[in-house]
């Protein structure tokens, strides 16, 4: 994967990979397609609508978006609907803030760099934490009223309900783009893409294992955080940031509004009241900060592995313990115990094999969409992000390495109890072996006179049978068991062939 990635920047200068300067200009007549809803057909439902717009005929009706399918029509629409969230789904689980900035004419661009230093706080500024049922009737009101431009919505723990309202208050213009992402999100995949289908989406998905301890035991699992920006131009553009704070790696929203701070970039000490007007630095800010605290879960989950590792890699240099190292008992445990970890260091590099291709993918194209080329502050200020991305990334290649060599260690330890069980199983058979060539060595001793006692038994034997037949049988006997048992070889030999002579004299 080094090489890829050293390959990769060879390709920084193409020029596929620029920005619309169209993005940079107020397309205000444009703006009336985000209050554009779907609409259902008779015997269709707002899901079927949402997966069905747009979408290509290549694509297998019956199996398209199974996943979010499943997954959004285990809510109800009737939950949204009603005047009131059922008691049920009252739970806050959104933090939407919606403001806009009054500059800009319809053929007017922003100067970036005092941006950069003294942002505009905006105007008519609206922000609060929601339930599933007040989200989805804010987003249902029209954008151009309320004068929600910069709109980011911020999702904790997405349940089906809230994936609903994510859906039935989606544009057409956006609905595509908001299908796929929502699929990405279902299925854990990890993704990074700006594309510029009918406005701009810039998106990530970075899926992580988090490793808690509790009192009793230590627990992981998968989470995930992602970003989908989209927009129709600098100025209008919406932020849909889903995390999962299941294992307490994130503050409460209710601690983000209170505190005034920027949810999806995590709060790092940027306040609402500072925010960032540009949507492809917006992008950058939040990946560079996501991407950071995915960095630290990893580190931990490694870290932890080694830990309970350490053990097994002592023994290699401690006498004592080195020869138990290939012995393992009838059931086969310590073999089970090195094939479970193997299975659970592959897990984890599999895992880390998939972000570090997918970014080093997006590094070699559509990075380049992050370059300024008219101003020198921006463009410094964006570069430090990428740097900052590219330092972690480089701390996830260190992981994913150290993963690889235990995964080596452990698959060799196994293949060497294995072999070393099989070698002792040799050596018993090969004694078993010996033990059965004595007992057949003691049979040829007392066959030939049991077979002579059985004959003098018989009642068809004369009275006066004297004991020298006996001897002179049971010599016989002895003799010709020892000519058949030490020649057997030689006297098959002689058998076949006297088999084919006479099998060929009989066919000519």
């Amino acid at each position: 994967m080094e090489s890829y990635s050293r390959s990769s920047r060879n390709h920084l200068n193409d020029p596929l990979f620029v920005w619309d300067k169209k993005f940079s200009i107020r397309r205000q007549q444009a703006y009336q397609a985000e209050d554009i809803r779907l609409q259902t057909e008779p015997q269709q439902t707002i899901v079927d609508a949402f997966i069905e717009e747009r979408i290509s005929r290549l694509y297998p009706l019956q199996y398209s978006y199974t996943a979010l399918r499943k997954y959004v029509t285990k809510a109800r629409m009737s939950d949204l609907t009603a005047p009131a969230t059922p008691a049920g789904h009252t739970k806050k689980l959104v933090l939407l803030d919606d403001r806009r900035d009054a500059s800009g004419g319809a053929h007017s661009t922003r100067n970036w760099g005092g941006y950069a230093q003294y942002p505009p706080e905006g105007e008519r500024k609206w922000s609060g934490v929601l339930d599933a049922g007040e989200f989805y009737r804010r987003m249902m009101e029209k954008r151009q009223d309320n004068g929600a431009e910069r709109r980011t919505i911020y999702i904790a723990d997405m349940t089906p309900l809230c994936t609903l309202a994510v859906v039935a208050s989606a544009s057409r213009l956006h609905a595509p783009v908001l299908r796929d992402y929502l699929q990405r999100h279902i299925s854990y995949r990890v993704f990074f893409r700006v594309s510029m289908p009918f406005g701009f989406a810039m998106e990530f998905h970075l899926p992580y294992y988090a490793l808690r301890k509790s009192p009793m035991l230590i627990s992981d699992s998968r989470a995930l955080h992602l970003l989908l920006v989209v927009g129709i131009d600098e100025w209008y553009w919406t932020v849909y940031c889903c995390v999962d704070r299941y294992f307490g790696s994130e503050e409460t929203i209710q601690f983000y509004l209170d505190q005034h701070l920027d949810a999806p970039i995590g709060g790092a000490g940027r306040p609402t009241g500072f925010p960032v007007w540009n949507p492809r630095e917006y992008f950058l800010l939040v990946l560079s900060r996501r991407i950071r605290q995915v960095t630290r879960e990893w580190s931990n989950v490694v870290i932890t592995l080694e830990e309970r590792l350490e053990s097994h890699e002592d023994s290699i240099f401690n006498e004592r313990t080195l020869a138990d190292t290939f012995v393992d008992d009838n059931r086969f445990t310590r073999t089970k115990e090195y094939s479970w970890t193997v299975q659970v260091l592959r897990l984890f590099h599999n895992s880390l094999v998939k972000l570090l291709e997918s970014w080093e993918s997006f590094q070699a194209g559509e990075v380049q969409y992050f370059r300024v080329k008219d101003n020198d502050d921006l463009d410094k200020l964006w570069r430090s992000y990428l740097a900052s991305i590219e330092e972690d990334i480089t701390e996830l290649r260190f992981l994913r390495r150290s993963l690889q060599q235990r995964i080596e260690m452990f698959v060799n330890m196994r293949n060497g109890l294995v072999n070393a069980s099989a070698l002792v199983e040799s050596r018993a058979a090969t004694e078993q072996g010996k033990n059965i060539g004595s007992l057949t060595r003691v049979t040829v001793v007392y066959l030939p006179l049991s077979l002579a006692t059985s004959i003098f038994s018989m009642a068809i034997m004369p009275r006066e049978a004297s004991w020298t037949a006996y001897v002179l049988l049971l010599i016989l006997l002895f003799g010709s068991t020892i000519l058949v048992v030490f020649n057997l070889g030689l006297m098959t030999t002689l058998w076949q062939s006297v088999r084919r002579r006479f099998y060929s004299y009989f066919s000519n």
